[in-house]
């Protein structure tokens, strides 16, 4: 046997869902089963059966056994199309890929999906096995040791004159001689040039038109100017 086309039915409804598989009707039925319960089938229409009227109401049963050779595809899109309107597959097409992306496709999220969510990230917090929170000592001296050697992007030189250009208006406008402070928890060329940035925001610019003045990440602009500004 090459696969088995096979039928999901709603006695509540009347309706049918039409699949394939070639791994037997057992496993494939209890895949079904297992997302169904977890309210993320791929077919809204199923799981809205199945959310209305329950487990029971549904039955599965074998409606064709493909021999070598057939095009089990082919086969299932021809029982797809009995049953035209009281169909609950996702998509009226017998590719499973496609029909997955097709019946998801601009569809929102449940809130007991969001809620399972973030309460199974929280756990995951707690409980260590996530990635967040705070590093250990072994972690962070592993991550040094892959950062070894790797050097900032080089800076163009029109973008070195910009920055100096920045530096001596701040300077001026604030009356304080042309020496860098002492970075605390921020790198030099950070704490030398934020001010410089809220400058030019304050004249107008854009992020990407500072971006493009000095070089620098906007990302990383409007950050350092949206934590100064608070």
């Amino acid at each position: 046997m090459a696969g088995v086309i096979y039928y999901i039915r709603s006695a509540a409804t009347g309706r049918t869902y039409v699949g394939s598989t070639t791994r037997g009707i057992k496993q494939r039925w209890s895949e079904h089963l297992h997302y169904l319960r977890k309210g993320t089938h791929h077919s809204r229409h199923l799981q809205r059966v199945y959310s209305k009227h329950g487990e029971d109401d549904l039955s599965v049963s074998t409606a064709h056994e493909c021999r070598p050779g057939e095009d089990i595809l082919a086969i299932e899109q021809q029982h797809i199309d009995l049953f035209k309107g009281r169909c609950m597959n996702g998509a009226p097409v017998s590719d499973a890929i496609y029909a997955a992306h097709a019946a998801v496709r601009g569809r929102k999220m449940p809130d007991s999906e969001r809620k399972r969510r973030s309460e199974s990230a929280k756990r995951a917090i707690a409980e260590g096995r996530a990635k967040r929170g705070p590093w250990s000592d072994e972690r962070k001296a592993a991550h040094s040791e892959r950062l070894k050697g790797r050097k900032m992007p080089p800076v163009s030189e029109q973008a070195r004159k910009n920055i100096s250009a920045g530096l001596r208006l701040m300077h001026a406008v604030n009356g304080t001689a042309a020496k860098p402070k002492a970075p605390d928890r921020r790198t030099a060329f950070i704490a030398n040039e934020v001010e410089s940035w809220r400058l030019m925001r304050a004249e107008g610019k854009s992020y990407r038109e500072i971006e493009r003045i000095t070089g620098r990440c906007r990302r990383v602009i409007a950050r350092e100017c949206g934590e100064r500004q608070k």
